[in-house]
């Protein structure tokens, strides 16, 4: 629902409820949304597999699931359209495609970045790379648990059929499978279950108390309202000005897309480079890199505040500008100005999340405090919001320390295996936070526990039991966190809470669209593997990600690196890396401050976590944000609420657009085996 902060449109006439309004009855999940919504979860599980192998658009990819939001499209368009229009009947409710939209993210997330797109690769490959790397065969395969891999043997048939495909007549090893299945599993299980608990324990705080935007879930709500008076679509999707911005997104990538198949065709540009841009030092380093104009980024960005979308783009030129100062200074090489990406990408952006995990604990005090008394005492509350209050501790409690529990069964220290299950959920709180609060797309982060970790303490105080352990569980869980699974469970949540929704009921159904995923997913990635070849597939997850990683930890057992000091007057003061740690959470404390204490500071607190992620520079993420700041920031300047209500579809109407046409150029290439480029980021 669109708060009260912002203009409503016409076609919006609701008010969001207050926390006193809201109550725990409301409607039950129907079955046939739950058995509908567990069917595109396998179709989707089974058809990742193949679409890695085409090289073709990712199904899920971001926070705005392509997969997902084109079923909800279909169901739409297609099945409640036809119905009305041809054949009387009354189609699906809102609730019910919602239902089904928030379990195909979910069921989605798992099956790709959130842990299937890196599963299958990672049991195998540790041996399949022993092959051509002696030193790893020697310092660090030895220390991974046997339990975590198909096979340890380079030799073995199932690892090398994986990798190079399944000889003629021969048949998938799946007895292989069976223990690293069950091991990972086992993890999976403690993190998704912490996830769920996160989300029952910070959902009510942030979508009742704080009246979060939630700027994902207002195109997917908008598309799901009933018509009501014998009309096929509402009046939303009758709105003109919808679709105007639609035609024109989707009219470009239209052109752009038929270049695949007729080459002569020119295309519309919709991205150039800035690179070379200043050709002398120091402004050479001011790189901004791709520039990248994707409607569906404005458009969802039309929606926010203006003080919280200027904040997203200007925290990151002035984080480019930082390399230009450093230039001019002459520093560089080693100290604290040494590896300055790595400072600002990993250590400063982790104590950044820290403390703003801290203010989001400390801000919703009150009620963790009474949900933590509630399940001490055993009592229920009269309005719990989503979970009881012990299931969600036993959730979130026990998740957490199963996390830390399997890291040290398979031999990792338990300060290591206790810091690295600390900044993973700080990690995927604050991202579920920003994904939230500003409708990011794609929440990637550089704080990887284990690198932070290997560089806050000396190279000597990590074993290598621990080593590999971490080492693992970044490959697999902890590198890729555009599709971790708390953000589509709250973004899930607040669309079905449109439509009021049990809760529980809807938990319990991505529950189910999870498990799903998970099973449907793994069937169908390791076999399209054996039969197209691992190598033939997705490039980056089987064969980039797991040399670079398990060749730095090799590289780390046998030529460990120098730990530096910060030093003052020749004494050593604070470890560099810990520096960086430091002034990460006080720059965020410093916000926070500034933000609570005065009405006129006009920089977010939350824009400065993804200020560093790739996708900001070299995806163009940035001048989309800066667009829509841009179109928003002249319409409430020059012409004021009215005008905003007036052009809202419009912006709405471009997000829509661009995301159908990659929809449909991405049925396009899993049809034809041509997939054409990338329409969304």
């Amino acid at each position: 629902m669109l708060p009260e902060s912002l203009p409503r449109c016409r076609w919006y006439p609701e008010r969001v409820k207050t926390p006193s309004e809201a109550r725990e009855t409301g409607t039950a999940v129907t079955a046939r949304s739950v058995c509908l919504g567990l069917l595109c979860v396998t179709a989707l599980g089974l058809v990742n597999g193949y679409n890695d192998y085409l090289q073709n658009t990712l199904l899920t990819a971001h926070s705005f699931p392509m997969a997902a939001v084109a079923t909800l499209s279909f169901l739409v368009f297609g099945v409640n359209a036809v119905s009305r229009r041809f054949l009387g009947l009354r189609g699906l409710s809102g609730g019910e495609m919602l239902t089904v939209f928030g379990m195909t993210a979910a069921g989605g997330s798992v099956a790709s970045c959130g842990m299937m797109r890196y599963f299958p690769p990672w049991a195998v490959m540790p041996a399949y790379y022993a092959q051509t790397s002696h030193e790893f065969r020697l310092n660090l395969l030895p220390h991974i648990p046997s339990c975590l891999l198909v096979s340890n043997d380079p030799a073995s048939d199932a690892v090398r059929w994986f990798m190079e495909g399944l000889p003629r007549g021969r048949r998938i090893p799946w007895a292989a499978w069976i223990a690293p299945t069950a091991c990972w599993g086992a993890f999976a299980l403690c993190a998704f279950a912490s996830m769920f608990g996160i989300c029952s324990l910070f959902f009510r705080e942030w979508a009742y108390r704080e009246r979060l935007l939630f700027p994902l879930v207002q195109l997917p709500v908008e598309m799901a309202r009933e018509p009501g008076n014998g009309r096929v679509l509402n009046d939303f999707l009758r709105n003109r000005v919808l679709w105007a911005g639609a035609l024109l997104a989707g009219g470009i990538h239209f052109v752009n897309g038929l270049g695949t198949f007729v080459p002569g065709l020119p295309a519309i540009p919709l991205a150039f480079d800035t690179f070379g841009l200043f050709p002398d030092r120091p402004w050479s380093e001011f790189n901004l890199g791709s520039v990248r104009v994707f409607f569906l980024v404005a458009g969802l960005t039309f929606l926010l505040p203006v003080d919280l979308s200027f904040s997203l783009w200007f925290f990151f030129v002035l984080y480019k500008l930082t390399y230009v100062l450093i230039a001019w200074m002459g520093a560089g090489g080693s100290g604290f100005w040494g590896d300055w990406y790595a400072a600002a990408t990993v250590f400063q952006a982790g104590g950044a999340i820290l403390a703003l995990c801290a203010m989001l604990v400390w801000q919703g005090r009150d009620h963790l405090k009474t949900v933590l008394l509630l399940a001490v005492r055993g009592r229920e509350e009269k309005n719990p919001g989503l979970l009881g209050p012990r299931l969600t501790v036993l959730l979130c409690a026990g998740g957490l320390a199963g996390m830390a529990a399997w890291m040290m069964i398979l031999g990792a220290d338990s300060w290591a295996a206790v810091f690295v299950t600390i900044l993973f959920a700080a990690v995927v709180l604050a991202l579920a936070r920003l994904v939230a609060e500003t409708g990011f797309l794609l929440v990637a982060s550089g704080v990887f526990p284990h690198d932070v970790l290997a560089g806050l303490v000396p190279a000597g105080w990590i074993s290598a039991p621990t080593l590999a352990v971490t080492t693992m569980l970044k490959g697999v869980f902890m590198q890729e966190y555009r599709e971790v699974l708390l953000p589509y469970l709250m973004n899930g949540l607040k669309a079905c809470d449109a439509f009021r929704l049990k809760p529980r009921h809807v938990l319990a159904a991505f529950a189910l669209a999870v498990l799903t995923g998970v099973l449907s997913s793994g069937y169908g990635r390791i076999s399209a593997s054996y039969k197209y070849g691992g190598i033939n597939m997705d490039l980056y997850a089987n064969i980039v990600a797991p040399q670079s990683f398990l060749g730095s930890a090799a590289t780390m057992r046998t030529q460990p690196p120098s730990y530096d000091w910060v030093t003052v007057g020749g004494k050593r003061v604070i470890p560099v890396k810990a520096a960086h740690f430091t002034f990460g959470a006080a720059l965020m404390g410093a916000l926070i401050f500034m933000r609570d204490r005065f009405v006129w500071w006009p920089l977010c607190p939350i824009a400065l976590i993804p200020t560093t992620i790739w996708i900001m520079q070299w995806g163009g993420l940035w001048f989309s944000i800066f667009l829509g700041w841009l179109a928003k920031a002249v319409v409430m300047r020059f012409g004021g609420a009215v005008a905003y209500r007036r052009i809202l579809p419009f912006f709405l109407g471009l997000a829509l657009g661009e995301f159908l046409l990659s929809a449909f150029w991405t049925a396009v290439g899993l049809l034809t085996g041509f997939p054409p480029p990338s329409v969304l980021p």
